[in-house]
């Protein structure tokens, strides 16, 4: 096995000079604040959240304000509040110690804390208790932490990073993969476990995938989970992707969901599997943005894919849908008048023509044949039906789904007669109406989680159609859109898409829970 790189320049010598930037600028503002306000405690300053942060407030002091803080570095204790946004959290507030008695936050968190610190030197100087010039210091030893963290990540490959995690080399790899909370979380739970005292152990490494040609690599463990409110402990399959990101960052993490291909340690994983599992098929640099493949879920930026869809059969099938809406709608104005005309169909006791709709209560095949006969309806268009649905095999269930819509379909065909309407205007009006639905109108502007999506030459789809399950926008480009994709940490992404319609969303993932 290879040893990872030894970095020509460390994280440790650049940790040292912002912390000592850091504590410059803490002191000269505890000093200023102790002096106006000598009786108070701390110094307080509320910050807005950036992305998905909450807004918070730091609070910095020393224990003892009028002898000085103990601590040789001046002062005692430098927190970072907020209100606890996970909904199983037995906390109503979450504290993160920029520096307290077990020293510094990871350089990592640190750099990622950077916006609140800003935001509160920024107020402070506006009080009088800071210069300008100390707040500029503080930038400089920030931007030059940025730079070597960078330095350091450049240094490593994905073979480095799988040597680190069999080692079991956590301080190292939060500095290379540890963006934030969510990161650390799971580098932690992929290294260690803890017993039934409490006590961390190591937990076993696979990792059956290294691609350096499809950018990431999978990483499993068994881990260890001790219940202490049930007295009782399991093991359960754990396991996330490791890969190269377009960010100063260099890696993401992103760990994937449970289900059988990961607990299941005889599972042959492959590139393509793992591309399955997080819930891509296609990195954009892989495909032509203006000719993308239909039904293709194609990563755009970080975790926000995207899929085409042929917009003329979305048309073709939002008339569809319409002109069926209509029927049914002009059946339920004239259902008293069918239960008359057509009494034969609830003397049957499986059948029920209803003031909404017509339902086939049976589920036995024989029966249903029975039915079919009783309702006018042929064999060879329940077979039809079946071959439009694209149903290999016939059950009853499927018979009975499919007797029970032929039957409204009539009943609906009936009322159509009775109406003012005719099917030729019916269907005119829901053609009218999807190409409406479906013309371009301008500019789209869109916010997808931390993602920002402008399309030109788009309309929105309409929310019935497509906005359901994971899809989080989606957009009709008529002929040619062109799209940016904009994030704060990603590289911004302009391309021009051909005709289609364009549904977004998230990456598939875990979203972990409080006991894990």
């Amino acid at each position: 096995m290879m040893d990872a790189p030894t970095p020509t320049r460390t994280a440790d010598d650049v940790a040292e000079q912002l912390h000592d930037e850091i504590a410059a600028v803490v002191n000269d503002l505890l000093d200023a604040y102790y002096e106006a306000k000598p009786y108070s405690n701390a110094f307080g300053e509320g910050y807005e959240g950036v992305g998905t942060d909450p807004d918070g407030t730091v609070f910095i002091g020393r224990e003892d304000a009028a002898d000085g803080a103990d601590d040789a570095l001046g002062f005692d204790y430098f927190t970072l509040k907020h209100p606890d946004t996970d909904p199983d959290s037995r906390q109503a507030e979450e504290t993160h110690y920029v520096y307290g008695k077990y020293g510094w936050m990871d350089l990592t968190d640190l750099v990622e804390w950077e916006h609140a610190f800003a935001e509160v030197f920024e107020a402070a100087a506006a009080d009088g208790y800071l210069s300008d010039a100390a707040i500029d210091r503080v930038d400089a030893a920030f931007e030059t932490a940025r730079e070597a963290l960078r330095d350091v990540r450049e240094q490593y490959d994905l073979s480095d990073v799988a040597a680190l995690i069999r080692d079991h080399e956590i301080d190292t790899l939060r500095g290379l993969l540890g963006h934030g909370e969510e990161e650390n979380r799971v580098l932690w739970q992929l290294l260690f476990s803890k017993d039934e005292e409490g006590d961390t152990f190591e937990n076993p490494i696979e990792v059956p995938v290294i691609s350096e040609r499809d950018q990431m690599m999978l990483v499993r463990t068994e881990r260890y989970y001790y219940d202490e409110y049930d007295d009782e402990g399991e093991h359960y399959a754990y396991a996330a992707v490791i890969g190269y990101d377009d960010t100063p960052e260099r890696f993401f993490v992103h760990r994937l969901s449970s289900d059988p291909d990961v607990r299941d340690a005889d599972t042959e994983w492959i590139p393509e599997l793992v591309r399955e599992k997080m819930g891509f098929d296609a990195n954009l640099a892989e495909v032509d943005p203006s000719d993308l493949p239909y039904g293709e879920r194609v990563r755009v930026q970080g975790d926000l894919t995207i899929v085409r869809h042929d917009v003329e059969v979305a048309r073709a099938d939002r008339a569809e849908s319409i002109e069926q809406s209509t029927r049914r709608s002009l059946y339920r104005d004239h259902a008293d008048a069918f239960q008359e005309a057509h009494a034969e169909w609830n003397n049957h006791e499986e059948v029920s023509a209803g003031r909404y709709r017509v339902r086939v209560y049976s589920e036995d095949t024989d029966e249903l044949k029975e039915i079919q006969d009783h309702l006018g309806i042929s064999e060879e268009t329940v077979r039809d039906e079946q071959d439009d649905r694209g149903y290999n095999r016939l059950t009853a269930n499927r018979r009975q789904e499919i007797v029970q819509d032929l039957a409204m379909e009539k009943a609906a065909a009936w009322a159509v007669e009775q109406s003012d309407e005719t099917p030729a205007s019916i269907r005119e009006e829901a053609v009218e109406q999807a190409d409406g639905e479906y013309a371009p109108d301008g500019q789209q502007n869109e916010v997808i989680g931390n993602h920002t999506v402008i399309l030109g030459g788009a309309s929105e789809a309409p929310a019935t159609e497509w906005l359901s399950g994971d899809t989080r926008a989606a957009f009709v480009v008529e002929e040619e859109g062109m799209m940016f994709v904009i994030h704060d940490e990603h590289e911004d992404k302009q391309v021009t898409l051909g005709p289609g319609v364009y549904t977004f969303a998230f990456l598939d993932g875990y979203e972990d829970e409080w006991w894990m």
